[in-house]
């Protein structure tokens, strides 16, 4: 058996060789050593990846599983006016706030404490509880009371808390643990002079899940958003927010595996933001929030609804902005702290006015007759000369339609100056159907002039002016092209508004009624722009709407020469220790194709106006002499379902050499000079110290006699030196004033060595 076994193992072993068994093997060991090669070459770079080339990302990564962030918010840069009086700035706030860390560690995970203070300021427990929750979560309330920042950072529970809670809180550490009162910067606004401004300055809200999202798409050093910032929703607030915010302060938390805090260290000191010098005037915003408020007022005294109304004056030769006043208004402090549904709802109600919309860059309107000058000015290119006699009538006929002057008042034939003075809708009728006729009328030629609709355009109506503020409303200037887009658009509901009707309107039949007239024609032939369209355009009625501040910088075009300039708030930022880091230059959007002979026109035409025409009684009494005024009245009839007219007065002063547009205007306010050219008449009044008719800078509302050509002098500290003239707008904070944070740093100090002795 043995001699068998060795036999066969030659033998077979013989005849596996001869087969090149042994070979084949030989291959296996070498593709196996190959594999494991590969394998260990592939680990060993990826060793060096994950230690050399991405060592610093890692790292990075293990650094955030031991860590947690605490954000210190910066205090936000001011905001001032021209002369350096403060409009927006900050006070110090008594800040309740909740260590999450701390509750989550006491058995009931620090209801009872939530409780115990509940009863001390007057909001339930579950509430306070909820307030923690982070935004997102389950059963979490909608933001901004939800917590939107850091699961370890401090939670404000209760802003503006009183002397008395803050003391109760600090003294009862063993019954509020985990709970303290801090002292925390909130914005405060001045208001010099009485001036509101809120629409202008805007007001800050909690940044969204939206913006913080998009914000991960940008690299890790341009990320600028935390989750416990304010962001600004509007105004200057919104438009300057990056400049205005600071750098937030950092502080890291060691952590342990089960989240413990086991120490800390400072990572960056939080730095305030750059103070904002705007162009807006303290004294000059408040004079013109009073006259306007007085003027819707006085329209409501002689039975006009006057819902709402603007101002805006302008530094004709830079665009400055001097001020922009809204009506209805609101106090911008409602959005300091938490804000509920029914306030924000308020501010939304058309009942109310609308009183968050900002009528000076928002509220379309169709202009009236100040949109006079514009035609005027076409009708000099087209071929009227200065002067050139157009009959007044009382009526003018545009095919079958008869087109009357306001009160069905006539004159003799006027030259194109006394027909802005006398305001003669008719003698604008006539040159509008003019020139609609000589385009081609309903067939109109291959490529129709439209002069009217293209000066419109050269003054820069129906676009936006560029003033820094969001969302300025455009405007609508119609010209034919625009109306066969419409057309287009409307068709389907035109024609089926003029079958249907609108039942809507059930308990206005007659109103119903003329919708439904309206619609059928639309529906037919809604593409034409028509005779009448063209009579009415070209006394800034029909499909015409503009903005306040639009009309401004055309008037202010018209004072200065021909230039536009874009109406801008902002001059400059000064950094917190005083040194100017970025100035604004004015900058010019376009220039009026219009000689000076036919400027002269115009203006000629304008101080008629005032001195023997449509707002003659108004300004009756100013000292006309010293301080020339020029404007245009406008009485604007508005479409719709029993809308009264609208009062317009757009101007420019003094008139010999142009210094301010002011443009008002009063919806459903009644004609021109009754209401609008009364409120711009108080605002001039300020500006040059008009008091028993007589004129004087000295008295001027503004510092100076005029409006700052250059910055405000700052202190190192980032404080802004006042005029001697002036009041300052924020007095030096009384001891009552600054008792809460004397008394919270005395009782911390206090309570500070006690601790040690404990130990």
């Amino acid at each position: 058996t043995r001699y068998w076994r060795d036999w066969s193992s030659d033998v077979c072993s013989s005849d596996l060789n001869r087969r090149g068994v042994t070979g084949l093997s030989s291959t296996r060991l070498v593709v196996f050593g190959a594999l494991v090669l590969s394998l260990m070459a592939t680990l060993a770079g990826r060793f060096v990846q994950l230690q050399v080339l991405e060592a610093d990302r890692y790292a990075s990564i293990a650094e955030d599983n031991r860590t947690r962030d605490v954000v210190h918010a910066a205090m936000r840069g001011q905001i001032v006016d021209q002369a350096g009086r403060p409009l927006v700035t900050n006070r110090s706030s008594l800040v309740i706030t909740a260590d999450p860390t701390a509750l989550r560690k006491q058995r009931d995970g620090g209801a009872a404490v939530l409780a115990r203070l509940g009863q001390l300021v007057g909001i339930p427990g579950p509430q306070l509880a909820a307030r923690m929750r982070p935004c997102g979560t389950p059963k979490a309330p909608r933001p901004p009371l939800c917590w939107n920042g850091s699961a370890v950072q401090p939670v404000p529970l209760v802003k503006d808390a009183s002397q008395d809670i803050a003391l109760a809180v600090m003294e009862r550490a063993r019954t509020f643990p985990g709970v303290t009162a801090e002292v925390q910067g909130v914005r405060s606004y001045p208001a010099p002079f009485g001036a509101n401004a809120a629409h202008v300055l805007g007001y800050l809200q909690p940044v969204s899940d939206v913006e913080l999202q998009k914000q991960q798409q940008l690299p890790k050093s341009e990320r600028w958003l935390l989750r416990t910032d304010l962001i600004g929703r509007s105004g200057l607030e919104s438009r300057y927010d990056r400049q205005l915010r600071g750098k937030p302060g950092l502080t890291q938390l060691i952590v342990d595996r089960q989240s413990r805090v086991v120490g800390s260290r400072e990572v960056r000191q939080p730095t305030t933001g750059d103070t904002l010098v705007t162009s807006i005037d303290g004294h000059v915003q408040a004079v013109a929030e009073k006259a306007l408020a007085e003027s819707v007022q006085l329209s409501r005294s002689r039975g006009y609804r006057a819902d709402s109304g603007a101002i805006a004056v302008l530094d004709v030769t830079n665009g400055n902005v001097l001020a922009l006043a809204s009506w209805p208004t609101y106090d911008p402090t409602i959005w300091v702290g938490r804000i509920d549904n029914a306030q924000y709802q308020a501010l939304l109600d058309p009942k109310r006015g609308i009183p968050l919309l900002f009528r000076p860059i928002q509220g379309l309107l169709p202009p009236g007759s100040t949109f006079k000058v514009i035609t005027t000015a076409a009708a000099l290119k087209a071929g009227w000369s200065a002067g050139t006699r157009i009959p007044c009538p009382p009526t003018y006929m545009v095919g079958r339609r008869k087109l009357s002057n306001f009160d069905g008042e006539a004159a003799h034939a006027l030259t194109l100056p006394e027909a802005l003075e006398m305001s003669c809708n008719t003698v604008y009728y006539r040159i509008g159907h003019a020139l609609w006729l000589r385009d081609g009328g309903l067939r109109p030629k291959h490529k129709a002039a439209e002069t009217i609709y293209h000066e419109a355009k050269a003054f820069h109506l129906g676009k936006p002016t560029g003033i820094d503020m969001a969302a300025e409303s455009t405007g609508r200037i119609v010209g034919r092209q625009e109306r066969k887009d419409r057309y287009e658009r409307m068709k389907p509901v035109w024609c089926r508004r003029a079958k249907n009707g609108y039942p809507e309107y059930k308990n206005r039949p007659s109103w119903a009624a003329y919708l439904k007239a309206i619609a059928a024609e639309n529906c037919v032939d809604g593409d034409q722009y028509r005779g009448g369209d063209a009579a009415l355009f070209a006394i800034g009625q029909g499909d015409t709407l503009v903005t306040p501040l639009q009309m401004a910088v055309a008037y202010a075009a018209i004072a200065n020469g021909g230039t536009l300039w874009q109406p801008r708030l902002a001059k400059a930022f000064v950094s917190p220790t005083g040194k100017v880091t970025k100035v604004f230059k004015p900058k010019a959007t376009g220039k009026l194709d219009l000689s000076p002979a036919q400027l002269d026109v115009l203006h000629r035409g304008l101080r008629l106006v005032v001195t023997g025409g449509t707002a003659s009684g108004t300004f009756s009494g100013f000292p006309n002499d010293a301080f020339p005024v020029a404007g245009k009245t406008g009485t604007a009839q508005m479409g719709g379902n029993n809308l009264q007219e609208t009062s317009w007065f757009a101007s420019y002063a003094p008139a010999n050499k142009p210094r301010y547009a002011v443009v008002a205007v009063v919806s459903q306010g009644g004609t021109g000079a009754s209401s609008a050219a009364v409120a711009v008449r108080k605002v001039y009044d300020g500006i040059f110290g008009v008091q028993s008719g007589e004129a004087d800078l000295q008295r001027s509302i503004l510092a100076g006699g005029g409006p700052v050509r250059g910055l405000p002098k700052f202190r190192d500290d980032g404080t802004a030196i006042l005029p001697k003239a002036t009041p300052t707008a924020t007095p030096t904070p009384s001891a009552a004033a600054l008792a809460p944070v004397f008394t919270l740093v005395l009782l911390a100090g206090w309570r500070l060595p006690r601790r040690r002795r404990r130990r």
